[in-house]
């Protein structure tokens, strides 16, 4: 365990910590080209655009898993991205500049950082360390990311922050190329296993996207009836500071429970033990929400990202140890980066489909509870199928 500590852990810790603020950099440039800049109302469309680029980077990062070490893939994008940063900044033109400088942060935010940190764990780790590091460690990245950095105020120029930003990618690769330099041997050439068929991917991806798909589907019914339970400004400014108080509260309790409970359960009984008490959690949740609102849409809300951002994440992350070290990365970014999207997305289908036949959110409404009550049984299977192959 020491071993696995010193070689696997913090570096990849540092690693983490120093993406997790770079994310944040990229964060406020793209605030400040909302504030300045750039038009507000070509941001919808902007975003609606860096589907097309974030695909392409999709199956880029894809074919290079298959064919490129993964040493070269981690170094490779960062001083890309770095590189693009800082020549968008010395020789753009101001109106090509606002389009280029809103792509480069949100494509460097599609997901990149975090599928090259867990690369970089999956490339090196066996079951047995995973099983008692993933889940801590998901838990100090989700903390940083979402909790910690969002509180640090920052009123930098736009070209302060990305100077930042490239100089942060660059600490970044100096760093990982340090560590991974040391690495013993047995790290990074360990005996190859035998093949364990075909990964499960839909599976996998859906266990990341069920709770997401749940959320997107009762949250309409929920943001409608704020309309009619609100009609003072006021009282609805204080309920959607209490909503996000229960958000958030939630949230970390749970991720902090399945910390030690999922740790536990995962050590002790496996990993089809501990997604069936993720699914169940989210399952008795939603019924208690759906039976007259026994629970809050916040609790119920941070419950389900809780679980599904850590003990899911983590979860998915240890399955992919069990197939050849070789195939990992390539199977990790074809399932978090290609299909993760599609599914989320997938709930949006549904409600589009839905809008289109009966005409208005009212009329929809009905057909949305047991579309959900569906998706979270879904979490169940899913669960017992990802414990077949394991």
């Amino acid at each position: 365990m020491s071993r696995n500590l010193k070689y696997i852990f913090l570096p990849a810790l540092l690693l983490t910590l120093l993406l997790s603020v770079c994310t944040f950099f990229l964060m406020q440039a793209e605030e400040g080209l909302r504030l300045s800049g750039i038009d507000p109302r070509e941001i919808p469309m902007l975003k609606i655009q860096m589907a097309i680029p974030g695909w392409i980077l999709a199956i880029f990062m894809f074919l290079l898993a298959s064919f490129v070490r993964f040493e070269w893939i981690f170094k490779g994008l960062l001083i890309a991205i770095a590189a693009f940063l800082g020549g968008v900044m010395l020789v753009a033109s101001e109106g090509f500049y606002n389009q280029l400088i809103f792509y480069g942060p949100a494509l460097a935010r599609s997901g990149l950082f975090p599928i090259l940190i867990w690369g970089f764990i999956n490339r090196v780790s066996t079951v047995t360390t995973a099983s008692l590091l993933f889940l801590p460690f998901a838990f100090i990245y989700g903390l940083t990311t979402n909790l910690i950095l969002p509180l640090m105020p920052t009123e930098l120029p736009l070209t302060t922050t990305l100077s930042i930003t490239v100089a942060l990618l660059a600490a970044s690769v100096a760093l990982f190329h340090f560590f991974w330099k040391r690495l013993p041997d047995e790290f990074i050439n360990p005996k190859e296993e035998e093949p364990k068929g075909r990964f499960p991917f839909i599976s996998a991806a859906y266990l990341l996207a069920g709770a997401v798909m749940v959320k997107k589907l009762l949250e309409i019914p929920f943001k409608s009836g704020l309309k009619e339970r609100f009609s003072d400004p006021a009282a609805y400014v204080e309920f959607m500071g209490r909503y996000s108080q229960e958000v958030a509260t939630t949230t970390l309790i749970v991720s902090f429970l399945a910390v030690i409970l999922g740790t536990w359960i995962l050590y002790k009984k496996g990993l089809k033990a501990a997604a069936l008490l993720g699914s169940i959690s989210i399952a008795i949740g939603g019924l208690l929400y759906l039976s007259d609102e026994q629970i809050s849409w916040g609790h119920f809300d941070g419950l389900m990202m809780g679980v599904s951002s850590l003990l899911f994440f983590g979860l998915i992350q240890i399955l992919y140890l069990y197939w050849p070290t070789k195939t990992r990365f390539r199977n990790k970014v074809a399932t978090e980066m290609i299909l993760l999207p599609l599914m989320k997305n997938g709930a949006n289908l549904m409600i589009q489909s839905l809008l289109m036949l009966f005409g208005s959110l009212a009329l929809i409404t009905p057909y949305l509870y047991p579309l959900a009550v569906i998706l979270m049984a879904l979490l169940i299977i899913v669960s017992f199928r990802l414990g077949k192959r394991v």
